[in-house]
């Protein structure tokens, strides 16, 4: 037992058999909890089928930016096409992806029960 459980264990005055159940019950719960809100969901779930489509290519043809790393600062933070910009370089050209980006944004940062219709 590390340090740090005697440590606790000598402040909560736990018994040893205790202690453990306590910990193992609690990263257990905590995994639980974790998997649940982190790993149970795709977010590309919330984008329409006409936003998976070419996933590899350049949703930024100016700057050469791929899609994927268009939603992956989305995923990141950015919640707006400013923020976007900043971390991938995108619409910083003629503009025309705008668009395109705006969609992503409110599709990925849409709270999970609401479906948003593009």
């Amino acid at each position: 037992m590390s340090g740090a459980h005697k440590l606790f264990m000598l402040n909560f005055q736990l018994p040893s058999a205790l202690w453990s159940v306590l910990l193992i019950h609690g990263v257990k719960r905590i995994l639980t909890i974790f998997m649940n809100n982190h790993f149970d969901k795709n977010p590309l779930d919330k984008i329409p089928p006409i936003h998976k489509m070419d996933l590899d290519k350049n949703l930024c043809t100016c700057n050469d930016v791929p899609k994927m790393d268009i939603i992956n600062a989305i995923l990141n933070g950015a919640t707006t096409v400013e923020e976007v910009q900043k971390q991938t370089y995108a619409t910083d050209g003629i503009g025309c992806c705008k668009r395109q980006i705006q969609q992503l944004i409110e599709c990925l940062c849409a709270p999970d029960n609401e479906k948003t219709l593009i």
